[in-house]
Order: structure tokens, then C-alpha cells, then sequence
């Protein structure tokens, strides 16, 4: 596993952990606007997104790529695609990819 899919492991750790501890205070400032479960829906999301078997993951744009679309497959609301965005890189081009690359995820999208 190389170094930057360890850090999306951890990065993906921590924003859990913050969605859990937060879900509450998310909630209740959804409700002065929304319905109230901007937390809730974020944290299925990343409970989701953490389900991942991301360490069979070589590069780390890969493992983000399966996380945005947990999070888009997860979230409900405007919140998985207005998220899930985050995640999704362009694949580097060069000796690891023979063609330049597109935002794959936004062009399933259209």
C-alpha cells in the first residue's frame, strides 16, 4: 500500500470520527434551513466510505475515487454530490496511465 492511500485511510479516520462527535450540532444547524439530518446523512456516508477495502488500492486517486462514490451512493440529500466532488482527482498521466485523463466520475455524472 503506498504512502498516499495510507493517508487517505487516515484522512477518511478523521472525518468520521469528526461527523460522529459533530452529527448533533450538523443536525441542528440543518434544521434552521434544511430537514435537520445534514449530520446523520454525512456520517452513514463516511460510515460507508470506511467500510472500504481501500488498502487494495495502489494510488491513492483510486481509493478516492471509491470513497466519492460511497459518499454519492450513501448520502442522501443535495449533500453526497455536493461532497463526493471532493474526492474525485484526475488520474496523473505518464508511465502509470497511457492516455490523459477526464474527470471519469463527473462524466458518469452527465
Amino acid at each position: 500500500m503506498s504512502d498516499g492511500v495510507r493517508a487517505v485511510i487516515a484522512w477518511l479516520r478523521e472525518c468520521g470520527r469528526q461527523f460522529d462527535a459533530r452529527a448533533d450540532e450538523l443536525n441542528e444547524l440543518d434544521r434552521a434551513l434544511g430537514d435537520g439530518d445534514h449530520g446523520t446523512n454525512m456520517r452513514r456516508g463516511f460510515e460507508a466510505a470506511e467500510s472500504l477495502n481501500l488498502e487494495e488500492h495502489a494510488h491513492a486517486a483510486d481509493a478516492l475515487r471509491q470513497v466519492g462514490m460511497a459518499l454519492v451512493s450513501n448520502v442522501g440529500g443535495a449533500s453526497g454530490p455536493s461532497s463526493a466532488p471532493s474526492c474525485c482527482v484526475p488520474e496523473p498521466t505518464g508511465p502509470r496511465r497511457s492516455a490523459p485523463s477526464v474527470w471519469r466520475a463527473r462524466s458518469a455524472r452527465a
